[in-house]
C-alpha cells in the first residue's frame, strides 16, 4: 500500500513546477512578453532525457509602481528565472484585479512568470565590490558611494532634457577645454578670469557702474587708452594722457 502511494506522490511531485533557470528566445517590450526556453531537462525513471519546451507568452517582471519603472534590454541568451503561479493567470492576466480561475490547473508551464538576472555560476558576477550601488550599460556607469558622493561615467554623450535646471551646490568645477553656452548667460556674482576675454557680433558691450582695469592697455580699433595723442592746437600732436 505504501509503495503505490508513494510512487503516485513522486509522479505528482514530478510534474509540480515552482522555478526553474531559463534563457529568453525572443522579446516584445511593447507586450513585455517574452518566449523563454527552461534550461533544466526531464529525466525520466527509465533513464531517458529530454529538453524543455519553448515557453511563449511568458509575462515579464521589471520593478514597477506608482507611474515608476526601471527596464532594460532583454535579447535572445539573457537569463532569467521562472516562477510557476499556483493556479490559472489568463483571466487575471487579461483583466487585472481578482480573477477566479476557468480551469483546475496548478503550477503549470503555461502558467510561468519570467524574472530578469538569474545566470549560473559560469556567466560571472557584474559587482565590482560589496559597497557601491552599480547602475552599468555599454560601458556607461551611474555609482552611489557608501559615503553619499554619486559618480557617472559615460562612454557617450550626456543629454539632460527638461524645463528647468537648478543646481544647489557649495562650489563647481568645469573641467573641459571647451564649454559653448547657446542662449543669455546672467552671472549674479563677480567673474574672475585667468585668460583672455574675445567676443564678436551683436551689439556693442555695455558696462554699468564704470571699469576698473590695472596693469594693462585698452585698446579700440587700434587706438591705445593710454597712449593716444591727438593733433596740437599750434601743430604737432599732444603727449600722452596723464
Amino acid at each position: 500500500m505504501f509503495e503505490p502511494l508513494q510512487r503516485a506522490v513522486d509522479t505528482l511531485s514530478s510534474q509540480l513546477r515552482v522555478a526553474l533557470p531559463a534563457q529568453v528566445e525572443s522579446y516584445d517590450p511593447g507586450t513585455q512578453r517574452a518566449s523563454v526556453k527552461p534550461l533544466i531537462n526531464r529525466n525520466y525513471a527509465d533513464g531517458a532525457v529530454a529538453e524543455m519546451p519553448v515557453i511563449a507568452g511568458v509575462p515579464v517582471v521589471w520593478p514597477r509602481g506608482s507611474g515608476a519603472s526601471l527596464t532594460m534590454p532583454l535579447n535572445r541568451g539573457d537569463g532569467v528565472l521562472l516562477v510557476f503561479s499556483d493556479r490559472s493567470m489568463d483571466e487575471w492576466l487579461g483583466s487585472g484585479g481578482a480573477a477566479t480561475p476557468s480551469d483546475r490547473r496548478k503550477h503549470d508551464l503555461s502558467d510561468a512568470i519570467a524574472v530578469p538576472g538569474l545566470y549560473s555560476f559560469a556567466a560571472g558576477g557584474l559587482a565590482e565590490n560589496n559597497e557601491d550601488v552599480l547602475l552599468t550599460y555599454s560601458g556607461s556607469q551611474v555609482r552611489l558611494k557608501p559615503g553619499g558622493a554619486v559618480e557617472i561615467d559615460s562612454a557617450n554623450t550626456v543629454t539632460v532634457n527638461t524645463t528647468d535646471v537648478t543646481i544647489n551646490c557649495d562650489s563647481a568645477t568645469i573641467n573641459a577645454p571647451d564649454t559653448t553656452v547657446n542662449g543669455n548667460l546672467q552671472v549674479n556674482g563677480s567673474i574672475t578670469w585667468t585668460g583672455t576675454a574675445q567676443g564678436e557680433g551683436g551689439g556693442a558691450a555695455q558696462f554699468t557702474g564704470g571699469v576698473d582695469n590695472t596693469g594693462g592697455d585698452i585698446t579700440s580699433d587700434g587706438v591705445s587708452l593710454e597712449n593716444h595723442t591727438h593733433p596740437g592746437d599750434s601743430g604737432g600732436t599732444t603727449g600722452t594722457p596723464n
